[in-house]
Formats: C-alpha cells, sequence, structure tokens
C-alpha cells in the first residue's frame, strides 16, 4: 500500500517536513511554565557583600593598632650649637698648639658619633635641626647630646 512512483521521486531531506501546525516558536497557551531561578538573588548578593565588609573592617582596625608604635622615632640634633659649643671650649685653653687643637677637633667628632650611634642603635632617627623645617618640642635632644660630651650651650 506504498506508492512506489511516489516514493521514488523525494529526497532524503523531503520526508522530514513537519507541518505548520505542529512548528510552534512559543510555548503553548494555557500553562504558566515553571522556571527555576536563575542567577544569584538579590539577598544573597546582600549577605556576601555584609560579610566581606564587616571582615575588611575588623581586619583594618585590626592592623590599625598594631602599626601605631612601628613607625619609625625621629629626634633632632643642633649640630651647629654643639660645634659652637666645643670651638668656644677649645679656644679657652690658651696654651693650644694647632696640631692639639686638631686632634681635640677629632676627638669631639668622635665622642659626638658614638653619642649619636647609641641613638641610632636603638632605632631613632637623627637629624640635624637646621634641616627640619617645623617640629615639636619634645623632639630636640642637643641638650642631652651636649651632656654627655660635656659642653656647655649658650
Amino acid at each position: 500500500m506504498t506508492d512506489t512512483a511516489n516514493s521514488q521521486d523525494q529526497q532524503p531531506g523531503d520526508q522530514i517536513r513537519p507541518d505548520d501546525d505542529q512548528v510552534r516558536t512559543k510555548p503553548a497557551p494555557g500553562g504558566k511554565a515553571k522556571q527555576a531561578p536563575a542567577g544569584v538573588s538579590f539577598l544573597t548578593s546582600t549577605i556576601v557583600a555584609l560579610a566581606v565588609s564587616g571582615f575588611t573592617s575588623y581586619m583594618s582596625y585590626h592592623f590599625a593598632g598594631q602599626n601605631l608604635n612601628s613607625g619609625a622615632q625621629v629626634v633632632l640634633v643642633d649640630g651647629t650649637k654643639l660645634a659652637n659649643a666645643q670651638m668656644k671650649r677649645t679656644l679657652d685653653k690658651a696654651s693650644l698648639s694647632p696640631e692639639q687643637a686638631q686632634a681635640d677637633g677629632l676627638a669631639f667628632v668622635t665622642d659626638l658619633q658614638n653619642v649619636l650611634k647609641g641613638y641610632t642603635d636603638s632605632g631613632v632617627l637623627v637629624i640635624n635641626s637646621s634641616v627640619a623645617l617645623n617640629a615639636p618640642a619634645g623632639l630636640n635632644v642637643t641638650d642631652q647630646v651636649a651632656q654627655h660630651l660635656g659642653l656647655e650651650l649658650e
């Protein structure tokens, strides 16, 4: 009961032709299709953002307290005052030859370096006060250095 004449004329791709009433580009009307939720919800995004924000706030607070004491300590020394006091002490000696004055100056430089090395070894940065534009009063240690060297400042 097959029509052999029609079956021989057809190409293999021609046999698969759906009728127009079988092809739909939209879902069938009448039933609402259930869709699974796709993506991340707003509530989930908000919870994750709050958790990350809380963690970063805690860590910044935690590490901010640790960095307060780790800053470099700085002291100022007035090298000009110390040098003037040393020159005055050297010139007050009446019978001092030029060689002795030079040796006295070199001994002053060595003693000054040794006193300042104590600050440096304890992690304190020593700056000549002539290069500081503005500094708090407690940073200048010229008087203490002069005491160690046995100098009297004017």
